[in-house]
C-alpha cells in the first residue's frame, strides 16, 4: 500500500535551528529520509503507534501531576484522559497510517494500558522530583538544551519525568510498544544520553544521575498489560562518546552528504523517498 506524501518547501528552517534525539536518530538510520524531511520539508504520514504513544503520554503526565498535587486518581479517570488526548491527536491535520492492526485495536491497546493494574502501580509509586527551574512544580516535560563544541545549534529535548532516587535523580522516558524491548536496546537509545549530558552540563554531579525507560506493553486484557523498566547504566564515558557522535552528525549535515539505507526498518513502500531509491 502506498500513501500520498507532499513536499512543502520552506516549512522548516535549514540548516536546522536545533537538533533533537529523534532528528539525529533519523539521520543515523537513513540520512536520505532525514534530508527529505528536514531540508526539503517533506511531510510524513503519522503512524498509529505514534498516535497511541502521544495520547498515552498525555494521560500519564496528567496522572503524575495529580500525584504531585496530592490527589488520587482512578483507572477510569486515566482512561478518560487518554480518550480525550486520542481525540485531540485525530483532530490534527494530516492522515494516519494505521498499519495492519487498525485504528480500533490500537485505541483498545491504550484503553487497556490505562485500566491495567501494572500501569496504576507504576504511576502511583513514582516519586517526582521538583522541576530544575522551579522547585514548586513537578519535573514533567522538562526542557533541556545541550551545547556541543563544534555544533552550531543546540540539541534540545524534553524529559518525560525526573524521579527521585535514594542517591539522586532518575531521568525517565515513557514508551509504548507491542513487544518487550530486547536486552541491551536501552543502551542504544539516544534520548537518555542527551538528557544526562544536558543535566551534567548544567551542573548536576554525574554520580547523582541515572536514567530509565518505562515501556508500557498492552495485552489482550488490562490484567495482561505489563510495564518493563530498563536502566541503561550509562557512564561518563558513554556520555562523552555520545557527544562526539553528535559532533560527527553535525559535520555530516554541514557536508550535505545524505545516503539512503536499504537496511533501515523505515525502508518500505510507505517511505516518502521510496520512489527515489527503488
Amino acid at each position: 500500500m502506498t500513501t500520498d506524501r507532499s513536499v512543502k518547501e520552506g516549512k522548516r528552517p535549514y540548516p536546522p535551528e536545533h537538533l533533537s534525539s529523534s532528528s539525529v536518530g533519523l539521520l543515523t538510520d537513513c540520512s536520505k529520509l532525514w534530508e527529505a524531511k528536514y531540508r526539503r520539508g517533506l511531510e510524513e504520514t503519522r503512524s498509529g503507534a505514534l498516535i497511541l504513544g502521544s495520547a498515552f503520554d498525555s494521560a500519564v503526565e496528567w496522572a503524575l501531576r495529580e500525584r504531585w498535587d496530592g490527589r488520587w486518581f482512578t483507572t477510569e479517570q486515566l482512561a478518560s484522559r487518554f480518550g480525550a488526548a486520542w481525540d485531540a491527536q485525530l483532530q490534527r491535520p494530516g492522515g494516519v497510517e494505521w498499519g495492519t492492526r487498525g485504528q480500533q485495536p490500537t485505541f483498545d491497546d491504550g484503553l487497556a494500558l490505562c485500566q491495567a493494574p501494572a500501569t496504576l502501580a507504576a504511576l502511583r509509586g513514582a516519586q517526582l522530583a521538583p522541576h530544575p527551574d522551579n522547585i514548586d512544580a513537578p519535573a514533567l516535560q522538562v526542557e533541556v538544551k545541550l551545547a556541543v563544541p563544534g555544533v552550531s545549534v543546540p540539541i534540545i529535548g524534553f524529559i518525560d519525568a525526573i524521579l527521585k532516587t535514594p542517591t539522586g535523580i532518575s531521568v525517565v522516558d515513557f514508551k509504548t510498544a507491542r513487544r518487550a524491548w530486547a536486552k541491551g536496546r536501552e543502551r542504544k537509545e539516544l534520548q537518555a544520553r542527551i538528557y544526562l549530558a544536558a543535566l551534567w552540563q548544567r551542573g548536576e554531579p554525574f554520580p547523582r544521575l541515572t536514567s530509565a525507560y518505562w515501556i508500557f506493553l498492552p495485552g489482550a486484557t488490562p490484567e495482561a498489560c505489563r510495564v518493563q523498566r530498563l536502566e541503561p547504566g550509562l557512564t561518563e564515558r558513554d556520555i562523552l562518546l555520545s557527544v562526539d557522535m553528535l559532533r560527527r552528525a553535525w559535520r555530516q549535515i554541514e557536508a550535505g552528504t545524505f545516503v539512503g539505507n536499504p537496511h533501515s526498518f523505515r525502508c518500505n513502500e510507505l517511505c516518502p523517498c521510496w520512489h527515489e531509491c527503488f
